[in-house]
């Protein structure tokens, strides 16, 4: 091929370049509003803390399993409700709802 045919293929390139591109920016595309986004990167926020605290309340749930034990048979005797991970879980999420 010579020069001239090579510039005559740039040339229709580019011009079938700048079709796609103006029929590309005539298509409606869907934009995420910034409220949606907002609750996007909260449900995260919200899902990495209590992947955190729950690792952390396992860790300490084995660390203290003794203690845990015998506080909650203290308890039964005495008619008190017993020790709740869910409820102290949801209590220290609280903050971030």
């Amino acid at each position: 091929m010579d020069n001239q045919a090579l510039i005559e293929m740039a040339k229709q390139i580019a011009m079938q370049q700048a079709e796609i591109d103006r029929l590309r920016s005539m298509l409606d595309v869907p934009k995420k509003s910034k409220k949606q986004k907002e609750d996007e990167t909260k449900q995260r926020r919200l899902s990495l803390v209590t992947k955190l605290y729950r690792q952390q309340l396992d860790k300490a749930m084995i660390k203290y399993a003794d203690r845990i034990e015998k506080l909650n048979k203290e308890k039964k005797q005495l008619g008190l409700p017993l020790f709740d991970t869910k409820a102290i879980l949801e209590e220290l999420l609280e903050p971030f709802k």
